[in-house]
């Protein structure tokens, strides 16, 4: 599939320097605080267009999306390690067999069998369960697009005309207006704001954006709520890919 993330971006346009740094550390503090946090490392998730941030843990990944998500994340590759003569052993308790503690640890040994291994620490401890970064635009406005996902329809909160063609030029122009306009629509003239059109892909249009990338699917709708009300203030879903 690809590098993807799920943005969740404040449904506010401007946001000045000093809140968006009290906004990134509330934030980034109080996941790190219920345990769905960690540092990143170098070099594993969330290091995805040289951006710094923070590892997605085990208990993070169940909190933050729908429970089946996780889990199938964790079977998947729970089966994929039998199937490759890595794991032996009961379902409830999986063991490495020298060609698994090869794999995972770059060593094997006749010991292997007899070490209980958790796939979910594994995971987590690897990157494979995502990572968080914050994403800021210091200057001028903030547009946090869905790229390779796609926007097959935009319609007019007006009359409901579909304008996906006209879009991105609209949003163009209204990047480079002074303030923030209302934007008028090509087909019947009246004027909404930029947010307010209806994408089949949300867009998000702020200065800040709260992007989890490669996590194991959609942030669950319990989640966002409760990230928006922990910011004081609405969010909006962007899903980007890559």
């Amino acid at each position: 599939m690809g590098d993807y993330a799920n943005y969740l971006v404040p449904e506010r346009y401007r946001i000045d320097a000093p809140e968006r740094t009290d906004m990134e550390r509330r934030m980034i503090g109080w996941m790190q605080k219920n345990g769905w946090l960690k540092p990143g490392k170098k070099g594993k998730h969330p290091q995805i267009i040289n951006e710094e941030g923070w590892g997605v843990t085990a208990r993070g990944s169940r909190h933050m999306h729908p429970l089946e998500f996780h889990q199938m994340r964790i079977e998947g590759k729970v089966r994929w390690m039998r199937e490759q003569g890595n794991l032996t052993g009961p379902e409830d308790r999986p063991q490495l067999t020298p060609k698994g503690m090869l794999k995972v640890y770059g060593s094997g040994g006749p010991d292997a069998v007899s070490r209980p291994f958790s796939v979910e620490s594994w995971l987590e401890e690897k990157g494979a369960l995502g990572g968080v970064a914050v994403e800021v635009v210091a200057e001028g406005k903030g547009v946090f697009t869905s790229l390779g996902a796609g926007l097959d329809e935009v319609t007019c909160p007006k009359c409901g005309a579909s304008i996906v063609e006209q879009f991105v030029e609209m949003v163009a122009t209204w990047c480079t207006a002074e303030g923030y306009p209302l934007v008028p629509c090509p087909e019947c003239g009246a004027a909404s704001e930029i947010r307010d059109y209806k994408m089949s892909m949300p867009w998000g249009f702020s200065q800040i954006g709260f992007a989890f990338w490669n996590t194991v699917g959609d942030l669950s709708e319990d989640f966002v709520a409760e990230f928006a009300a922990e910011l004081g203030e609405p969010v909006r879903r962007v899903f980007l890919k890559l």
